[in-house]
């Protein structure tokens, strides 16, 4: 507030944490009543790709497309008609994104290496073939099941391919 009413500029990041699997968390609640409050102006980005380059799973660097969006959300005038909860909805609506989702359209190749899939375990540990839990390994851009065999090899697109017709 200090430095809102001083006429300085802040930037908060609503989610209140970085992505675990790519896709973004609702803002945290009171955000709405926060800018509603203040009624100054209110701009958001939206990274895409920035998962893709660095994933939860295995935090090794992997080089290719990012894209930001920028713009204006809210004027003043927008905070004053509207609710907390709307404007919690209008923010968590401009912020969505999924980077497995956008990737699967503009099929962005990444960096992934040799080790792609290596610790993807700790993101999927359940086989959708089998349905057994904490069997799935990775290991070099492979990814399986070793209860069932199950699995797929990891493309530099993030697309998983099937190791047969049979694999789920």
């Amino acid at each position: 507030s200090r430095v809102i009413k001083s006429g300085g500029r802040v930037c908060i990041f609503p989610e209140g944490m970085s992505s675990i699997s790519g896709a973004n968390q609702p803002v945290a609640l009171g955000t709405g009543k926060l800018f509603k409050h203040h009624k100054v102006p209110v701009y958001y980005s939206v990274i895409r790709g920035g998962y893709l380059t660095s994933p939860k799973y295995n935090l090794k660097d992997r080089f290719g497309r990012v894209e930001v969006e920028f713009d204006q959300l809210f004027t003043p005038e927008d905070l004053e008609r509207m609710t907390p909860d709307e404007i919690e909805g209008a923010i968590n609506k401009a912020i969505y994104h999924d980077d497995y989702a956008w990737n699967r359209i503009h099929k962005h190749s990444y960096a992934i290496g040799e080790n792609g899939a290596e610790h993807l375990e700790d993101l999927l540990f359940w086989c959708p073939k089998c349905g057994k839990q904490h069997t799935m390994r990775g290991e070099g851009n492979r990814f399986f099941c070793t209860a069932c065999g199950n699995g797929m090899t990891l493309a530099d697109t993030y697309e998983m391919i099937p190791f047969d017709g049979d694999c789920v």
